[in-house]
């Protein structure tokens, strides 16, 4: 990616769009502008500032996510399900590890599959307190992939 810009003007820029707390929106109506930034914004981020990225979208994500349709947490905890019985395992018993749980719709839909042993792991700490809201998960941890497999929870 080129955008013509130094990398220090990249950098200022990538600072002031999270420089504000996103308005928590309500997504159950039509999109209008406000909605039309959000997910805008999903698409157009530095990997260098996923942490603030996330964290900046972290109250609106959700909402945003289930607006679009994405089938992709039920599908996930419906595989594992399938996976866990098919291996003769006891659903109650098994531990999942959620990596970038987000705001915890993953772990939420395995819980109503009835596997309720889950450890969220997420590279934002706002995405992770919204995950927490569930009260399913048996631990979140902030972390971020790259670092030592030895700090993994």
């Amino acid at each position: 990616f080129n955008s013509g810009m130094d990398v220090s003007t990249q950098s200022s820029n990538m600072t002031e769009r999270y420089a504000e707390e996103a308005e928590v929106l309500d997504w159950s109506g039509k999109f209008n502008e406000k909605h039309t930034k959000i997910v805008d914004m999903c698409n157009k981020y530095s990997k260098n500032y996923i942490k603030q990225h996330f964290d900046f979208l972290a109250a609106n994500y959700e909402g945003m996510y289930l607006k679009m349709g994405y089938p992709d947490p039920k599908f996930c905890a419906k595989h594992v399900s399938q996976l866990v019985e098919k291996n003769k395992q006891n659903l109650s018993e098994v531990k999942v590890m959620d990596f970038a749980c987000g705001t915890g719709l993953v772990g939420k839909y395995l819980s109503e599959k009835g596997i309720d042993k889950v450890i969220g792991i997420d590279v934002s700490p706002n995405m992770l307190e919204e995950a927490s809201k569930k009260g399913i998960y048996e631990e979140l941890t902030e972390y971020t992939c790259g670092q030592s497999p030895n700090d993994l929870p």
